[in-house]
């Protein structure tokens, strides 16, 4: 046991779910952003985009509000008066995410940080249509702006900062394949505007150059002196806050009934591509039979680090059960939550979707049966999949 409970949680979870250590960092970060995009996108089809930017943009506050008090606390703040000790609370707080961040100017007037890795880029999942991606490339850049930049001038703002401050990211890498970095920028209000810096032609200078063939995750961590161990758990709960940011944004803008809907849709989108991952995987071309439909069920819950095993196999039912389970264990210890909140409601019936649609993606409906008989978000004891031929 560490000193530090999530990181223990993020262990007993990885063991059970059978990853190497560096395996799963990698594993949770693609997640995470995955996850991020598939709800973008799902707001982006539901809504349109100007309506969806609206609703995802306090999804990503859920995440972004509690960094600069988190950084503050960190550093030993309790005033910000002046742009230099804003700008070190920026790099710090982004160093987290993770991204390799250099603080370019950081004078009285004028803060530029350069972002010369984000996993944005090199983890977010190819989209069906390039239109999709685009727009969610865009988002990223106007979230940055609001409410990520935005939040920590608001955090200054209201602990000694006595003058008015313009926030802007002239360019990114995701919006811009010539870009070399993302710029951050956080000015005084009424100076001139800050101009980008110019960006000079030399393939050697982008990062992916010096990165080569290592994990860009593993050589963002390696450049920062941190370890696979500190960004872990701070990636897992990532994934969890943003996921009921997202549920609680919908419920309360829509209400109770269609963000319901909606997050159901959410995990049954998941199903196409993690159904297909798991049939290569598992070497699975037909599914021929109630085992083979568990396993790409297990694989679909190992996707969402819900670890499921085969229980039992009987003439005609498979049993699957799992006993750790991180929606309840980090939305009760981590996020407060009380068991008979209505996001565990939704969670259950989001791991409902997407089993149903694994029997759709495998042409096993008429087929069998699976049915989620025990939940632990529900109060069980263990988690329960019950298949059963029809």
């Amino acid at each position: 046991m560490s000193d530090n409970p999530l990181y223990d949680f993020a262990e007993s979870l990885r063991n059970e779910l059978a990853y190497q250590e560096n395996d799963f960092a990698v594993r949770i970060l693609y997640e995470e952003l995955d996850h991020n995009f598939y709800i973008y996108r799902l707001l982006w089809k539901e809504f349109g985009p100007n309506k969806g930017l609206e609703l995802y943009r306090p999804m990503i506050n859920v995440l972004t509000a509690g960094m600069p008090v988190a950084v503050a606390g960190a550093m030993g703040l309790e005033e910000v008066k002046d742009i230099p000790t804003l700008g070190k609370m920026v790099e710090a707080g982004m160093t987290a995410f993770p991204v390799l961040y250099e603080t370019a100017i950081n004078t009285e007037d004028l803060h530029v940080g350069r972002v010369h890795w984000c996993p944005n880029t090199f983890y977010s999942p190819a989209a069906r249509h390039e239109m999709e991606m685009h727009s969610y490339f865009r988002s990223q850049v106007a979230i940055t702006i609001d409410p990520l930049l935005t939040g920590f001038v608001r955090f200054a703002n209201e602990h000694g900062l006595d003058f008015e401050l313009e926030v802007d990211c002239p360019q990114a890498m995701c919006t811009n394949a010539n870009a070399r970095f993302c710029e951050y920028v956080i000015q005084r209000k009424g100076l001139p505007r800050y101009s980008p810096a110019d960006m000079p032609v030399d393939e050697e200078a982008y990062v992916e150059f010096d990165m080569g063939d290592e994990e860009p995750l593993l050589y963002c961590l390696r450049r920062q002196g941190r370890s696979v161990a500190e960004q872990m758990p701070v990636n897992l709960l990532s994934f969890l806050q943003f996921d009921v940011g997202a549920y609680e944004v919908l419920a309360d803008v829509l209400g109770k009934k269609e963000s319901l809907e909606l997050y159901q849709k959410l995990w049954a989108s998941r199903a196409a591509k993690w159904t297909k991952e798991a049939r290569l995987e598992l070497e699975i071309g037909k599914v021929s039979g109630l085992e083979d439909l568990a396993r790409i069920i297990v694989h679909n819950q190992r996707m969402r680090f819900t670890p499921y095993r085969v229980e039992s196999v009987d003439d005609g039912r498979v049993s699957l059960t799992g006993r750790i389970d991180p929606f309840v264990a980090l939305g009760t210890s981590v996020l407060g939550k009380s068991m008979n909140d209505d996001y565990f409601l939704a969670v259950r019936a989001g791991s409902e979707q997407l089993v149903a649609q694994v029997l759709r993606e495998t042409n096993m409906e008429e087929k069998a049966k699976a049915t989620v008989t025990k939940s632990m978000v529900g109060g069980d004891d263990r988690n329960e999949i019950t298949i059963e031929a029809l």
